[in-house]
């Protein structure tokens, strides 16, 4: 994909305010619809119910956190697992997901949004691919 921005005429584009723009962005649609953001708030359990769907968190200090929609967690898979009552993480042993036989990769992240494009510009919905290059050089060194 990156090779792609060394062909005649390619050029990068970058989000408008910068990255912060877009969690800026994540932040106000989850307010907007109920949602709560906490950062620095350890989680030491989630709540499965019957069903064995996440239902809530129990926070390090034992406070109890109900979703009413969905939990999300950003923690990598061997973290998530780790929160899980410890039947539920038996059941995916050796299954290869959820578990320590779950290989690690090279992290990417693609963040594919949606917006409502009404009174965007001709030049601003032609141009839709936004990615973030910590080591410019390397992008722009010749490719071998």
């Amino acid at each position: 994909m990156l090779h792609d921005l060394n062909k005649q005429g390619a050029r990068m584009d970058y989000p408008v305010g910068g990255s912060g723009a877009v969690v800026d962005a994540l932040v106000r649609g989850l307010v907007k619809h109920g949602g709560e953001l906490r950062l620095r708030t350890p989680v030491a359990r989630l709540l499965i119910d019957g069903t064995g769907a996440c239902e809530g968190v129990e926070l390090s200090g034992g406070r109890r956190v109900r979703a009413r929609r969905a939990v999300i967690s950003n923690a990598a898979v061997w973290n998530t697992a780790e929160l899980l009552p410890e039947e539920m993480r038996a059941s995916f042993r050796g299954r290869g997901s959820l578990d320590d036989d779950t290989p690690a990769t090279p992290s990417f992240i693609h963040l594919h949004l949606g917006i409502r494009a009404d009174g965007l510009s001709d030049r601003a919905l032609s141009s839709i691919h936004h990615i973030v290059v910590p080591e410019w050089e390397k992008l722009t060194a010749p490719q071998v």
